[in-house]
């Protein structure tokens, strides 16, 4: 888990070369965002692949716009995972 990490905070570092944002907690914040963005990206694929499609048809079925269908339906079902993700993400970061 750890070399992904000293390779961005490496590659920020000679990036930034000369400049107060080399080292320390900036260059931390992106090596951690690098690494984890897939993450999130899975967790939110995940939650709206999550929603059922027989709940999609039946609430079209009931008149629902696809915004409504969006805002009501898949919104919340990615919402719980994404929060979910970032709980893991803040713990390992944390570690």
């Amino acid at each position: 888990f750890s070399l992904p990490s000293v390779f961005v905070v490496g590659f920020v570092q000679s990036a930034l070369a000369g400049s107060e944002y080399r080292t320390g907690l900036p260059a931390v914040l992106f090596a951690h965002a690098y690494i984890n963005a897939p993450w999130i990206a899975l967790a939110t694929a995940e939650g709206i692949r999550a929603v059922p499609l027989e709940w999609i048809r039946a609430a079209r079925t009931l008149g629902a716009s696809a915004a409504q269908v969006r805002h009501r339906l898949v919104i919340p079902a990615a919402f719980r995972r994404i929060l979910l993700a970032c709980a893991q993400v803040f713990s390992l970061c944390l570690g």
